[in-house]
């Protein structure tokens, strides 16, 4: 009858008595450590980062919401710069079909590098020529679709119509807005208005001023009074012009 060997047991009854090495490796190959595996830690990564996105993305409609100042403000463009923009992106199409064609780059920067200042020029101001008549032509059409909505709103604009459309059509005040030019007809207007309003208060102050009394001399000549006459105190010496004052303080030359 064989006998069976009882195994080791890795239990020490006495904790400061240190197990044998054998008991050790027993014990360290019966419990395996927990560890996390890098998937675990990969999945709480993403869980934060998909969270921090969630807030940042709340945070991001809240600001949506909010009424706040831009930093850059875009210019509005004229309806001239907006066709002369429109022209020049279709002249660089071409252009670019035109260097497919011929198997060149279609780099418009170095098309334009290659081209002289006289050259460049030269186009500019043959393009210009070609569609200054469409800018023109487009350009009346916004500004009497402009006077047109403005007579609509104000039918004070109606009797400055004729003058409007000739200062719209005059080289100096091409470009201006309907508004502008309105606004400077009527203030024009108000001012030769006042202007005479002041004449008419002029006039009427004039005719209901007092008059008052003006002196008159009476002429008087020597047949009645007896005094000389300016020509002959000219000619007179001191003496003499000293005894005709103590006559006239006598009242010898008072009129009766």
């Amino acid at each position: 009858m064989a006998v069976q060997k009882k195994k080791k047991s890795s239990f020490n009854p006495d904790p400061e008595v240190e197990a044998p090495e054998d008991q050790k490796a027993e014990g360290a190959e019966g419990e395996a450590p927990e560890t996390e595996t890098p998937e675990t830690e990969s999945s709480k990564e993403g869980e934060g980062e998909e969270g921090e996105e969630g807030d940042k993305d709340k945070e991001g409609d809240k600001d949506k919401d909010k009424d706040v100042v831009p930093d850059n403000i875009p210019v509005r463009k004229s309806t001239q710069q907006q066709i002369i923009g429109r022209q020049k992106r279709t002249i660089k199409k071409l252009r670019d079909k035109k260097d497919e064609g011929d198997g060149k780059s279609a780099d418009s920067e170095e098309d334009d590098n290659e081209l002289s200042p006289e050259a460049s020029d030269a186009v500019e101001k043959a393009i210009d020529k070609k569609v200054k008549p469409v800018i023109d032509a487009l350009a009346s059409t916004v500004d009497a679709q402009e006077l047109k909505d403005l007579c609509a709103e104000d039918s004070n604009v109606k009797k400055y119509k004729k003058r409007i459309e000739a200062y719209m059509a005059n080289k100096h005040w091409k470009g201006v807005p309907v508004l502008a030019i309105y606004r400077y007809l009527a203030w024009e207007d108000k001012k030769a208005v006042n202007k005479e309003l002041e004449d008419i208060a002029n006039k009427e102050a004039e005719h209901t001023k007092s008059p008052g009394r003006t002196l008159k001399k009476k002429k008087t000549s020597k047949a009645s009074t007896g005094a000389p006459t300016v020509e002959e105190v000219r000619d007179m010496t001191d003496p003499e012009i000293e005894a005709l004052g103590q006559r006239a303080e006598q009242g010898e030359f008072i009129q009766e």
